[in-house]
């Protein structure tokens, strides 16, 4: 599971409705606001303005209409409008989907459901999401696919795998990684040193030392050429070149130069970028250009609007 931890929390959604929007608006956040910000996170709108004051110890972006924050080191949950709707009482917490989210009090981990009721005991080392009704776990040192009520569908027999995504999950069969579908079958072969999740029917792959795309069937429809690549979202990939980040597009264009130290995804036709290691998060839109100015220490992309910062 991607634990809540400040480095991934701010850390792939619709079509695009509102960039020509976005694009006309150079935000200022600090300059607006007189609210004490020194690293807290908090949520910025698409405007830059604050949404939800800063006023957390760590954050996550929202899903299913709740977000997992952290304060006095437990984690509870918070609606879009900032009131805390899941009593902070757990160490770890992730998102929700499909209605449920991983938790964990004292090591193992669970799920809850929308009202906070422990709908799965915590009793997995590790654990995923839930998509198409299963969910990725790790018990004794070994990961499988659990259902609903907590019962294995796929036994715990890969060493490494991730959640489903559009019916598939990568998982490591040998030394090398392939897809299984929601029965535990192989679709694509074990063919790959590594490999991420579908998303707009593209998975990336690693092959030959570089990073590609396939489809559904493993046909590969971007041959490996990035040092590193993420999903699609909005139709763009976050890719690296040498030690820039840029976006790529379908065709495995790029569609955004590398000119950025770190990139994340475009959302709604807004993606968080810095220059330097060093540098603040910013917003750009599908030009590369600034639409909301660098000032967070970190930044994740926008989900059901809202996007999760931390100031410096």
């Amino acid at each position: 599971m991607k634990r809540l931890r400040a480095s991934r929390l701010v850390g792939i959604s619709v079509a695009v409705v509102i960039a020509l929007l976005a694009a006309t608006v150079v935000a200022d956040v600090r300059s607006r606001s007189r609210i004490d910000t020194a690293g807290k996170f908090g949520y910025i709108a698409r405007d830059g303005s604050i949404a939800i004051p800063p006023r957390f110890d760590l954050a996550a972006h929202f899903s299913e209409g709740m977000a997992a924050v952290r304060i006095g080191g437990k984690t509870g949950y918070i609606d879009t409008t900032g009131r805390m709707v899941i009593h902070a009482m757990w160490t770890e917490a992730g998102p929700f989907h499909e209605g449920l989210a991983p938790v964990s009090a004292d090591g193992d981990f669970g799920f809850i459901d929308t009202d906070g009721v422990l709908a799965i005991a915590p009793r997995f080392a590790r654990v995923g999401h839930f998509s198409g009704g299963i969910a990725l776990v790790a018990q004794d040192g070994l990961y499988g696919y659990i259902d609903r009520q907590g019962d294995f569908v796929i036994p715990a027999q890969y060493e490494a795998a991730r959640s489903f995504s559009e019916g598939l999950a990568p998982v490591l069969i040998g030394k090398k990684f392939g897809y299984i579908n929601a029965e535990g079958a192989i679709t694509i072969e074990p063919t790959f040193a590594n490999a991420g999740d579908f998303s707009g029917g593209r998975a990336q792959v690693l092959s030959r030392g570089r990073w590609g795309f396939i489809d559904k069937t493993g046909a590969m429809v971007i041959e490996p050429k990035f040092a590193d690549a993420r999903p699609f979202a909005d139709g763009l990939s976050p890719v690296q070149q040498g030690k820039r980040w840029g976006f790529a597009d379908r065709l495995g264009n790029m569609a955004i130069a590398p000119t950025f130290s770190r990139v994340k995804f475009f959302t709604d036709g807004l993606a968080p970028a810095k220059t330097k290691p060093n540098a603040l998060y910013g917003y750009i839109d599908r030009k590369g250009e600034w639409v909301i100015q660098p000032q967070f220490q970190n930044a994740d992309s926008f989900y059901e609007d809202l996007a999760c910062v931390r100031w410096p």
